[in-house]
C-alpha cells in the first residue's frame, strides 16, 4: 500500500521521499530498515516473555505496591547510608 503512495525521487545524489498527507496526519513516522522492521514483527508475533510467578511471589509485589502508595519505602541512597552507619557501630 505505502509503496504506491510513497516515490523516492532522487535529487543531486540525495533521496527525497514524499509523504502524502493522510499519513503525516496520523502521527509520528519512523524511517527504519526493512531488516529491522521485520524482526520487530517476528517479536511481535512470538510476543515478549512473561515470568510466571507463584502467589507468594504475587503476594509480596502487592503488599509492595501497597507500601509505595503510602510512601512507606527507602531510597536507594538512603539505605546505603543506613548499612554504613549500622557497619560503623558494630567496628567499633
Amino acid at each position: 500500500m505505502l509503496r504506491n503512495l510513497i516515490a523516492p525521487c532522487y535529487v543531486n545524489g540525495m533521496t527525497t521521499i514524499t509523504i502524502p498527507k493522510e499519513l503525516a496526519r496520523k502521527g509520528d513516522l519512523v524511517l527504519i530498515p526493512r531488516s529491522e522492521h521485520e524482526m520487530l514483527l517476528r517479536i511481535k508475533l512470538k510476543g515478549i516473555a512473561q515470568a510466571m510467578l507463584t502467589s507468594r511471589q504475587k503476594k509480596a509485589i502487592r503488599a509492595s505496591e501497597r507500601e509505595f502508595k503510602k510512601d512507606a519505602y527507602i531510597t536507594l541512597n538512603e539505605l546505603e547510608h543506613r548499612l554504613a552507619r549500622a557497619r560503623r557501630k558494630t567496628c567499633q
